[in-house]
């Protein structure tokens, strides 16, 4: 029982470490985030992200940050701006809600090449491994004034969703 006590109370430590300073007005944070899907709706789809954002005020980052995404069938480029608000419950896990604006561009085989504008929000949590390093899992939803992302029964649509896992780097 004893051995057990010992062990709850180190995980705890080891969770409730405090990453504030990081969130703190003036830092920068690189990210590099995205999917892979070995059944997406032309086959294998690598999507990959690089951001770079910077905080304006504590837990409040803007970005800039550009997409790509290929498969068999399509190659898409998003280029976006955003802003991402993080919540600072004093632990090395920080939940995150975003919002982020920009354009989607899309080269299909055998289709005519699409591209909108592209508006959305995602909810994540980031979980802090060092004082400067964080993985991080998202979900994102956008819509577009296009239909620009194809389903797999092949309908083009102007929503989409997607699940992200990333790295994130912090500096001040």
């Amino acid at each position: 029982m004893k051995k057990l006590a010992i062990v709850v109370v180190l995980s705890l430590a080891t969770i409730i470490g405090s990453y504030a300073q990081m969130l703190s007005q003036g830092t920068k944070e690189l990210d590099i985030s995205g999917n892979f899907d070995p059944k997406g709706a032309a086959g294998t789809q690598i999507w990959t992200a690089l951001g770079f954002g910077y905080f304006v005020a504590d837990n409040l980052e803007l970005a800039v940050a550009g997409a790509f995404i290929y498969d068999d069938y399509e190659i898409g480029y998003h280029p976006a701006v955003g802003a991402q608000y993080n919540f600072d419950l004093g632990c090395k896990l920080v939940p995150f809600i975003g919002l982020n604006l920009g354009w989607g561009i899309w080269d299909y085989k055998d289709v005519e090449n699409t591209d909108g504008f592209v508006y959305g929000g995602e909810v994540g949590v980031k979980y802090f491994i060092t004082e400067s390093l964080a993985l991080s899992a998202s979900i994102d939803y956008d819509l577009s004034t296009g239909d620009i992302w194809m389903e797999k029964d092949g309908k083009m649509v102007d929503n989409n969703w997607g699940v992200a896992w990333g790295l994130r780097y912090f500096f001040i």
